[in-house]
């Protein structure tokens, strides 16, 4: 009972941190219900597309007569790609429907796929992901938002755009699975070309707009009809593509028969055994862990009392051990049970020059899986002071710094991206509040 109530007062001392000095008010999901971003890049300097640009303002133009609020981009280098994708994860957090359409190059590199801004110099295929978009972030973006539909419409299946001086990139798009909610389709197979077209759209663009007004006409069979009419005009040299994780129906324009059915909310995919629980379930447990680990928060409990909290921390994440096979669950017990004699004040910490850059890994990796599932719980998110969780963030930006280039490998890789996903995302939401 006493090492209970002592980790609700951990948790709440850190949770207090976390809490909005003001609330901010989000928008009824009605005002915001459908969101895109257009972008359409022609004026490469090496491979100039005459269609993109014409592309996305007819798409933009389409898209607002079927209700969505429209950002269009044309011609746009990576810092306006970028800031433009961090202003629309903002826009679709209030839920809804959200569309990401781009018109122009895109690159496939290692299985990750890319697209290209104007105005950038990529000689070999390591300087794509340092110099274009990755799709993924815009994947990202979507699935933070938890939004109930998510559409991106990819016409950048170009040729390499960046001549023969580029060496090592693939030809067309790579495969890519869609995150729950999510309808990704592409203008062409994976790893095959389309065509930029003739006259004043691209062949796929031309189709997409020739059917996406048609009421009543449900996303899955308008892309079909999209497919079938591209087939038609190359002779089945073009094959349009598509990956769907989406549940229920969803109409650009419904059918004169009613109002158009909200798409139902993603399911979260269940964890094993305890389960569709145990980053949740342990939620005050890991909060009390956030706030020990926090110098400000822990001072609230005395010193001779920490080594019976932290061992009790211990026991209870080998209780959920012991019922889950989950990786990150494991990974959170053998960071508190090694480092036990530390935290629990029984041996000194380490001094500065005796610390490695794997000891900073594993403390940002330990901070990041906490935060992360605490911030799993909307209401959670509701009432965080933005400005405390960017800042939150940005510090374990900072921290990987440590980490040497030759060791960056997978691991280092996924943590960074959803670092820096996290603070893209608080950033964003505190914009928006100002």
């Amino acid at each position: 009972m006493v090492l209970a109530g002592v980790l609700c007062a951990v948790a709440l001392s850190a949770q207090a941190r976390r809490l909005r000095p003001e609330q901010v008010t989000v928008p009824p999901a009605g005002q915001r219900a459908r969101v895109a971003l257009v972008i359409g890049n022609g004026a490469y300097q090496a491979a100039p597309l005459k269609n993109p640009v014409n592309d996305a303002r007819a798409m933009a133009e389409a898209l607002r007569a079927c209700g969505f609020q429209v950002t269009e981009l044309e011609n746009a280098d990576r810092e306006q790609m970028a800031q433009a994708l961090r202003t629309f994860g903002g826009r679709i957090l209030g839920g809804g429907v959200g569309l990401f359409y781009f018109a122009g190059h895109g690159v496939q590199v290692k299985g990750r796929n890319y697209l290209v801004p104007v105005h950038t110099d990529i000689a070999t295929e390591d300087e794509v992901a340092f110099n274009s978009l990755d799709v993924g972030a815009v994947l990202a973006k979507m699935e933070t938002a938890h939004n109930r539909l998510n559409i991106v419409i990819l016409d950048a299946c170009r040729d390499n755009p960046f001549g023969r001086g580029a060496r090592g990139l693939q030809q067309g798009l790579a495969q890519m699975d869609a995150p729950a909610g999510t309808y990704i389709a592409f203008a062409t197979s994976p790893g095959h070309t389309a065509a930029d077209g003739s006259g004043d759209h691209g062949l796929y663009t031309q189709q997409l707009l020739a059917n996406i007004r048609t009421p009543g006409l449900v996303l899955e069979d308008l892309f079909k009809r999209v497919r079938a009419g591209v087939m038609q005009a190359t002779g089945g040299e073009q094959v349009p593509w598509e990956n769907s994780s989406i549940l229920g129906d969803f109409y650009f324009v419904p059918g004169t028969g009613g109002a158009m059915p909200a798409p139902p909310a993603p399911q979260p995919a269940p964890h094993p055994v305890i389960g569709a629980s145990w980053r949740t379930e342990l939620g005050g447990l890991q909060m009390a862990m956030l706030g020990l680990l926090n110098p400000e928060t822990a001072k609230s409990i005395p010193e001779a009392t920490r080594p019976k909290v932290w061992v009790g921390i211990r026991n209870e994440l080998a209780k959920a051990r012991a019922q889950s096979s989950d990786a990150d669950l494991a990974f959170l017990y053998q960071y508190v049970e090694t480092r036990l004699p530390i935290l629990s004040g029984a041996e000194p910490p380490k001094p500065a020059e005796k610390r490695t850059w794997k000891d900073d890994f594993e403390d940002v990796k330990a901070l990041a899986l906490l935060e992360s599932n605490i911030e799993l719980d909307q209401d959670t998110i509701r009432t965080m002071d933005s400005q405390h969780a960017a800042e939150f963030w940005s510090g374990l930006s900072k921290r990987l710094t440590t980490v040497p280039v030759d060791a960056q490998g997978r691991e280092y890789a996924q943590l960074q991206h959803q670092i820096l996903d996290k603070e893209n995302f608080w950033v964003s939401r505190l914009a928006a509040a100002q």
